[in-house]
């Protein structure tokens, strides 16, 4: 899924979408949306079933996107809270990351090199860009898959309306994260952004740039018009 960097950019989009169809949020109402866009991923990487409203059907997947349907099910779909609104966009970037966008950077292998989506059946990873085959261990690592992330940070943060929130007091009508917990996702965040190099994106083992902004600003465009339907 989009790492904190990534979401935070994908948000900024929205906000430039929002503004471009005539609704200019203040700057509180901004801090609250950035604020419940990071606050799925207050969980760690292995404790977010619930936090990313995941279907027991897709627990044997390797590549398990939110449900949409459980979160409306529980909190509807009507919330104009920026908070809310954040929190609900997030899963949906996560869920249009693994059913929208996955297959098209990479293909997931069984032994016999057949396509595969049950978690203990895949044994590697064709990376489309670039057609190299590595092991599923190791395309999962910072060498590949998640070390891309860290090296596109600085790219993002100076080419996408990139904002860190600042941390306020208060709550989200969601129960499945804790909202003192984002002190310290945005003390991640900071240190992440003080810790880039422009460089670093000519190192990209998985993702081409051009495809990877593409999605993102499609989506956030998507995004925004869920949005402005309630507003």
């Amino acid at each position: 899924m989009p790492g904190y960097i990534m979401h935070l950019a994908h948000a900024g989009l929205v906000f430039e979408e929002l503004e471009k169809h005539g609704f200019c949020p203040d700057v509180r109402w901004k801090n609250r949306y950035l604020l419940g866009s990071l606050l799925p991923d207050t969980k760690a990487r292995n404790d977010k079933k619930e936090s990313h409203f995941r279907n027991r059907r897709d627990e044997v997947k390797l590549a398990i996107p939110p449900d949409l349907q459980l979160f409306y099910r529980k909190y509807g779909r009507s919330s104009t809270e920026p908070s809310m609104l954040g929190y609900r966009m997030h899963l949906q970037l996560d869920a249009d990351w693994v059913n929208r966008f996955w297959d098209r950077i990479l293909e997931l292998l069984g032994e016999d090199g057949r396509r595969e989506e049950l978690a203990e059946r895949i044994t590697k990873v064709r990376i489309l860009h670039g057609g190299r085959v590595v092991p599923v261990d190791r395309f999962f690592s910072d060498e590949f898959y998640y070390g891309d992330f860290s090296r596109m940070n600085a790219y993002f943060m100076k080419n996408f309306p990139v904002c860190i929130p600042e941390y306020e007091d208060g709550t989200c009508e969601v129960r499945e994260a804790e909202w003192q917990d984002l002190k310290d996702v945005l003390a991640e965040i900071r240190r992440l952004s003080l810790n880039v190099n422009m460089e670093d994106v000519a190192e990209l083992q998985v993702f081409d740039l051009s495809e990877l902004e593409t999605f993102l600003r499609t989506d956030a465009s998507l995004c925004a018009a869920q949005i402005l339907e309630l507003l």
